[in-house]
């Protein structure tokens, strides 16, 4: 029975990443639509471009059974890359967005398309969380775990509401959540990720709002 609970959420897990993209495109979509032209239309024609593309390697994951190949991937590139994905998002919620990102941040063996799933489903869930609008703050660094081991962390710290304490030891499990309308499979997505990755996510969270931290294998 757990084994088919497992597959259930990693399938759902699937399902709630093409949603997420679904709803960028959407965005993306009616900030063109009022006039295509200019360099607006090519950044934001990019983006789409992108998010197709994410679609399908996405789909052809599926239809094989197995994870895309791991290679070596410019967290600095990607964070900047999702970051103008997310903007017009961010700007929509009312939501203030900062990024701070070492110059010397090095690349990291992992998956470029997972990793930016795992980045998302969070940054979608800190959004999701400030539904008045509010500050994410955003930021990668060079660490050590506990074990002394080289690491990188990217951290996602909002102000928002903050997790009630009785669900936070149970947030990334597969369909817990605090959003009435949500699936509970953003978080648990992402852990499941960190640790294919080697990592670990670790989530904290209190009246001044929630930071999530991812902690990568450098």
């Amino acid at each position: 029975m757990r084994d088919v609970v497992k597959e259930a959420a990693e399938t759902f897990g699937v399902v709630h990443s093409l949603k997420n993209h679904i709803s960028s495109l959407r965005v993306l979509m009616g900030l063109i639509e009022p006039g295509l032209s200019g360099s607006d239309y090519e950044k934001y024609h990019r983006l789409m471009k992108r998010e197709l593309e994410d679609i399908s390697q996405l789909m052809l994951c599926i239809q094989n059974g197995r994870d895309p190949d791991s290679q070596q991937v410019n967290l600095k590139d990607l964070l900047k890359d999702l970051y103008a994905l997310m903007a017009p998002r961010s700007e929509l919620a009312g939501v203030d967005t900062e990024l701070e990102l070492p110059g010397d941040l090095p690349e990291i063996p992992g998956n470029l398309l997972f990793l930016a799933e795992a980045f998302r489903n969070v940054w979608e869930n800190a959004i999701e969380a400030m539904e008045r609008g509010g500050k994410l703050e955003i930021t990668a660094a060079k660490s050590q775990d506990p074990e002394g081991h080289p690491v990188i962390e990217v951290t996602f710290k909002d102000n928002g509401p903050g997790i009630p304490a009785e669900v936070l030891s149970r947030i990334a499990t597969p369909f817990v959540t605090t959003k009435q309308d949500g699936m509970g499979l953003g978080l648990s997505t992402a852990r499941s990720i960190a640790e294919k990755h080697g990592g670990e996510l670790v989530i904290s969270s209190g009246a001044w709002g929630t930071s999530v931290t991812f902690r990568l294998p450098a």
